[in-house]
């Protein structure tokens, strides 16, 4: 089964990188948390906050 990797920010800051669960279970929110932070909908909030929010970046799926 494959799992996707995310690379997780807050801001320009980087945070971690790792899949949604270990990401999930480091920051103490769900998984569907962390796969929505890298959809086009969060990147807009996160634009229009001014870049002061969390967001992840899909890198791709490992096995």
């Amino acid at each position: 089964m494959k799992t996707a990797e995310y690379a997780l920010y807050k801001g320009e800051t980087f945070l971690d990188i790792g899949t949604a669960k270990e990401l999930a279970d480091k920051f103490h929110v769900s998984t569907n948390f962390i796969q929505w932070l890298a959809y086009p909908t969060a990147l807009k909030r996160y634009n229009e906050s001014g870049g002061n929010r969390m967001i992840a970046v899909k890198l791709g799926e490992k096995d």
